[in-house]
């Protein structure tokens, strides 16, 4: 008789806008870094796979100081309290996935005790103060007193991955990459998530996520321009990536300006 009930969860359904925000925390106290919005889906238009990231952009125009205290005082403060209180405190990185909706109420929908990727190719470039030294503050319980807040620049970022023909599922791997020998801007930064070197010490595909391009400058929509320019110098048999990466953040932001 009991196999005719089954448990159900009922929930709230979230509609808003996605942010993903990072602190670094002494387990008592947190600094806030920059806002970034990630893009998910393998195809343009968010549609397609759900991946770990095709790319992101920050900070986020919509986040503004108000809506960061209601962040920290209804998220991340009740979350290191409730940590402290189980004796598990947390030391290091938090990053939060938040919903917003139109009330502008934040909602937690996942917490991870890392950086997130691509999030922290697009938010440490922001950041001006030393990270060993700030991760080393924190981890002595010092943080409060060696800092009153993170120094994070005024300068946008965008990051764009390039990827593997047929990631996140089958994919081939070492495929010659060409053109990197050709970017030599300090505004462009470029990490190797899935590479590896050959007998001849060129650069080989060795994954599914391969580049992280990142530029940064003083709008976004500079930086976005600089990373699509960057990547058309970049060359590897079956390159893919998300030709749409902050498009709609650099429409958000020529609105602000008119």
């Amino acid at each position: 008789m009991n196999n005719l009930y089954k448990p159900i969860i009922i929930e709230d359904f979230i509609i808003g806008r996605h942010v993903t925000f990072h602190v670094i925390t002494d387990g008592y106290n947190a600094l806030p870094l920059s806002s970034a919005y990630v893009y998910k889906k393998s195809e343009e238009g968010n549609s397609g796979y759900l991946t770990e990231g095709m790319g992101a952009s920050a900070p986020v125009s919509y986040l503004d100081e108000q809506l960061e205290e209601k962040i920290a005082h209804k998220i991340f403060f009740p979350l290191i309290d409730g940590l402290n209180s189980e004796k598990m405190s947390s030391c290091g990185v938090l990053k939060a996935n938040i919903i917003i909706d139109d009330k502008d109420n934040p909602y937690l929908i996942g917490i991870n005790v890392s950086f997130g990727d691509p999030e922290a190719q697009t938010i440490l470039p922001l950041l001006n103060d030393d990270l060993f030294a700030v991760m080393y503050s924190a981890s002595i319980g010092a943080l409060s007193d060696d800092y009153e807040f993170l120094n994070l620049s005024e300068d946008h970022s965008v990051c764009v991955n390039l990827i593997s023909s047929g990631y996140p599922n089958k994919f081939k791997k070492g495929q010659l990459i060409e053109g990197l020998d050709e970017i030599d801007d300090d505004s462009i930064l470029i990490f190797h998530a899935a590479t590896t070197k050959n007998i001849y010490e060129e650069t080989l595909t060795n994954g599914g996520r391969v580049l992280s391009v990142v530029a940064k400058a003083a709008t976004q929509h500079r930086a976005r321009d600089l990373v699509y320019e960057t990547i058309d110098l970049i060359r590897f048999d079956g390159m893919k990536y998300r030709k749409d990466i902050a498009k709609q953040r650099v429409l958000e932001e020529v609105k602000d300006i008119k």
